[in-house]
């Protein structure tokens, strides 16, 4: 997938929240601890005095218990299952322009010491299933989140997902796709499910691309960090107007 197709598929993720902020040069991200240096991506995982063991191919196929094609009734016991959130801690909302149903929830420590993060499932405008789920940190999920624990869950999802095989030539990562937002990954399984990392609410000097850290990251008041599964990037399932319908 190219860069302009992975552009149009980042901004098909976002149908829920929208990310705009501005950030402020702050320090040196070779030495600033919530910085997000380049990290290579491996080929095998190796423990001390064990033999390699081989990168696991990626498998998209949702998040936790809850799978592409799910119907809600089967979404919502999937989120009893994997978090114990009571049916009416779960807010149901139509996108009004998508005509797509979310169910979203709040988890705290979803990843151990990053502070709440809200969970976002998506169900398509015309099949009622599962096409997609957000997982975002940051402002819109906590206004008092700790913009360190936000950029450690950054780096931490990065390399996790630099450490798995997706489909050749579908990985992205470090490109900033604006003033104050990274992808921090992208990248296919094999059936050409896509996932996605990206923070925005940072301002980075210079380019930022896979052969050096960061020259600045700035962590603000208005950080957020999104990761999305997507069933299907280049035609997602929402509303659309059609060829003669004005």
């Amino acid at each position: 997938m190219g860069l302009r197709s992975l552009v149009v598929g980042i901004a098909a993720g976002m149908l829920v929240a929208t990310m705009a902020s501005t950030g402020r040069p702050q320090g040196d991200g070779a030495s600033d601890p919530g910085a997000l240096g380049t990290v290579e991506r491996p080929e095998t995982v190796t423990d001390a005095g064990a033999a390699p063991v081989a990168a696991e191919p990626a498998d998209i196929e949702g998040f936790r218990s809850a799978r592409f094609g799910m119907v809600e009734t089967d979404i919502r016991a999937a989120i009893a299952q994997d978090f114990g959130t009571p049916p009416d801690q779960i807010a149901r909302a139509i996108h009004p322009l998508e005509r797509t149903t979310s169910l979203s929830i709040t988890v705290p420590d979803l990843l151990p010491g990053t502070g709440t993060a809200q969970i976002l499932y998506i169900l398509g405008f015309e099949s009622d299933a599962l096409i997609q789920v957000n997982v975002i940190w940051g402002a819109p999920a906590d206004p008092g989140f700790d913009p360190a624990q936000v950029t450690a869950a950054a780096s931490s999802l990065r390399d996790f997902f630099l450490g798995q095989i997706h489909v050749d030539g579908s990985v992205i990562s470090n490109v900033r796709l604006g003033r104050d937002m990274l992808l921090l990954f992208s990248g296919a399984d094999a059936d050409g499910h896509h996932v996605s990392l990206s923070l925005a609410g940072v301002a980075v000097g210079g380019d930022a691309d896979a052969s050096g850290p960061f020259p600045q990251i700035d962590t603000t008041d208005r950080l957020v960090l999104r990761l999305s599964y997507v069933a299907d990037v280049e035609s997602p399932d929402i509303f659309r107007l059609n060829t003669g319908d004005f």
